[in-house]
């Protein structure tokens, strides 16, 4: 019987990993169905040829690659070593600003999320077939597996530094020795080294560049790593390290959208026309404000939907509503999310821990799709994208990350 090939992959958690299990408000757990699932996103991220057959009817390469009803059992068996879950809790208020930004949703009723804390370690093992497990097999779930750890993670906010993992050690299959792990630097410029390196191997392994229909690695991805790293800091008040990169890279994403004209005045505008027999009846109405409806949509809405805008200037008033700030919630007319294409992780470098900042090209909802006041269950007042989305995020990477960052293109 041909020996099989055995793939033993150790990772450690950066960041904590809010992961739901059974009971996601009790403890996190790390099934490895989730981590299949997650192979798979970033395979068809990287590969234009995923959905290509040999022939008609037959499975496609992502089929072939990581099985399926009709291609059967994945070539490649992958389990995890032992059991792992965790109870580390979310709570705002040991965090400070940035880092409570960037986990906004974490403890928003009835959420009370749990994580398997930083630190944690565990391994994967996968296993080849010994004959239906080929090179391009094993090409493609190493390549999965390093774009999962160098540019996603695992878990709830994900895309804003949760569940950033680190490659400690791998090795029994051949390809590992012709692919740089970044993660094991010890130094921005040996990171951005490592990653170029990297990424041109992993182009070399897959040249069909994908279409822009889905969150894709190609040209036009930026990956900028800040050069200013932290430590655990042993000071008042107590930090980790990753929670102060993360604190970091929330505080530059904050300033950036804080109050941002025209979003700020123009949606403040449109909530004052909206809303303005009750503010004048009341009399609520701000100073300084000219009441008039939105022609386009926010340009915010580029860095991921749902958008919500509150402000506590105007005040919901009457007995037949609840007190508190006139707020709106962007989506778009036929989808209530769309993914950021703005991903944030945590790198460390040595004992120091540094943010990373990641650009991928990825379509605005479906083709043609406007946006709208989730509120306008209808979509009778639809919004077109105004041209500045096009380019908000790249100015925020231009702007906030750039001057102190080393940088990788594809």
């Amino acid at each position: 019987m041909a020996q099989r090939d055995v793939l033993l992959v150790t990772l450690s958690a950066v960041t904590p990993l809010f992961i739901g299990g059974a009971e996601p408000n009790a403890r996190a757990e790390l099934r490895i169905s989730s981590v299949k699932g997650l192979l798979r996103y970033w395979y068809r991220a990287l590969d234009g040829a995923y959905a290509q057959q040999e022939r008609p009817g037959e499975p496609t390469r992502e089929e072939r690659f990581f099985g399926s009803a009709a291609a059967g059992q994945s070539p490649c068996l992958l389990r995890l070593e032992r059991w792992i879950e965790g109870d580390f809790p979310w709570k705002q208020q040991r965090f400070e600003n940035g880092v409570t930004y960037l986990g906004y949703s974490l403890g928003l009723y009835p959420n009370d999320r749990r994580a398997i804390p930083t630190g944690t370690s565990f391994t994967l093992r996968v296993t080849s077939h010994p004959v239906r497990g080929t090179a391009e097999a094993r090409q493609a779930w190493l390549a999965a597996l390093w774009l999962l750890v160098h540019v996603g993670g695992i878990g709830a906010r994900s895309r804003r530094g949760f569940g950033s993992l680190r490659i400690e050690k791998w090795d029994g299959w051949g390809e590992c020795s012709a692919l740089p792990l970044p993660c094991q630097a010890t130094a921005p410029e040996e990171w951005k080294a490592r990653m170029q390196a990297g990424l041109r191997k992993l182009r070399e392994w897959f040249p069909n560049v994908p279409r822009v229909d889905h969150t894709v690695v190609a040209p036009d991805a930026r990956f900028l790593l800040l050069k200013e790293g932290y430590g655990d800091r042993s000071g008042r008040p107590v930090a980790k390290g990753w929670e102060l990169a993360l604190n970091d890279a929330g505080t530059r994403l904050q300033q950036f959208r804080l109050r941002r004209d025209p979003d700020y005045g123009a949606v403040k505008a449109h909530l004052v026309k909206k809303n303005e027999r009750e503010l004048q009846s009341h009399g609520q109405m701000p100073p300084g404000v000219r009441p008039a409806y939105l022609s386009t949509g926010p340009e915010r809405a580029a860095f991921g939907l749902p958008l919500t805008f509150r402000y506590s200037s105007l005040q919901q008033g009457g007995s037949d509503r609840r007190p508190g700030p006139i707020q709106m919630t962007v989506v778009g007319t036929r989808h209530d999310r769309m993914a950021s294409p703005l991903f944030i992780r945590i790198v460390r470098l040595g004992d120091s821990h540094h943010a990373l900042f990641a650009h991928l090209p990825a379509p605005r909802l479906s083709p043609g799709e406007e946006l709208k006041d989730w509120s306008d269950r209808q979509g009778q007042h639809p919004w077109p994208w105004p041209d500045s989305a096009k380019t908000i995020v790249q100015q925020f990477l231009d702007e906030q990350v750039s001057p102190g960052a080393v940088e990788v293109r594809v």
